[in-house]
């Protein structure tokens, strides 16, 4: 291997290594993607905004934000943020699949399959250089102490982990383990029929029952969303006095009760009656 990359793997497989045992998301996985999306770490993305994976911001980012190329892309103070926003992307039920796989070829796959690239050889890609860089290393947690060390190395002391569940006993609906319990309270958030359990199997988190509500419209041709995922599709719009019921929530997109689709909150021109 050259200087370069073992400068980015050496970076980089320890944060890789650490989330893996938070997150589960195969370490392997995570530095070959990192490898493939910043071309490793020499991207403008990467370099100047720790952006490892070419994740975009949409409407829904609430972090940081970088125009570039007509696009607007996430950024971050660090690689470990990085890292963190990349997994949360693959506990979400869209990459389920991923989570579940048997290793590194098969987790490569179903990356691919659920739509992270659209380039028919992206899984290749990622396994020719997890195999090329032995990559696969890390994905094995505990590691063989060097027979020379005076101590072998010691894991770091057991956080608690709070996993979101439906329930408790059907680990398989598990979408997401964390060690912040906020974390774990964003995703319960963005999926209101799942729980936040504790290690004991203890709810400590769930969205209560909802209750519909009035809001009143105070702009001038506000739009309404088609839905809460592609907020460029357009329903129609609404305007200054009309009053509509609010059925369901989900961040700050309000789901209409009329089904004309989805209003994304903001107090300038709407009240909540």
């Amino acid at each position: 291997m050259s200087v370069k990359t073992d400068s980015f793997i050496n970076r980089i497989a320890p944060l890789a290594v650490k989330d893996m045992q938070n997150t589960g998301v195969l370490a392997s996985l995570t530095i070959a993607q990192a490898i493939l999306e910043s071309g490793w770490g020499g991207s403008v993305l990467a370099k100047d905004y720790n952006n490892l994976f070419g994740i975009k911001a949409t409407i829904t980012w609430s972090g940081k934000v970088i125009g570039m190329n007509g696009a607007n892309w996430r950024a971050y103070d660090s690689w470990d943020e990085s890292i963190l926003d990349h997994s949360e992307l693959l506990q979400t039920s869209r990459y389920t699949k991923v989570l579940q796989a048997k290793d590194y070829k098969e987790a490569c796959e179903e990356v691919r399959l659920a739509g992270y690239c659209t380039e028919a050889d992206y899984s290749q890609k990622l396994i020719k250089l997890i195999e090329q860089y032995d990559l696969a290393q890390y994905d094995t947690i505990v590691e063989e102490p060097n027979k020379e060390e005076v101590k072998p190395i010691q894991p770091e002391p057991q956080q608690e982990m709070y996993r979101v569940r439906l329930n408790w006993e059907d680990s398989k609906s598990q979408i997401g383990a964390y060690q912040v319990l906020e974390n774990a309270k964003k995703k319960v958030e963005e999926n209101p029929d799942y729980k936040v359990f504790n290690s004991k199997g203890e709810v400590v988190y769930q969205i209560e029952e909802f209750k519909p509500y009035l809001v009143k419209i105070t702009g001038k041709n506000i739009p309404v969303y088609k839905n809460k995922v592609d907020n460029n599709e357009i329903s129609c719009y609404v305007n200054n006095g009309e009053v509509f019921t609010v059925v369901e929530e989900c961040g700050e997109f309000l789901k209409l009760k009329s089904g004309s689709g989805w209003l994304i909150y903001n107090e300038e021109y709407m009240i909540k009656l």
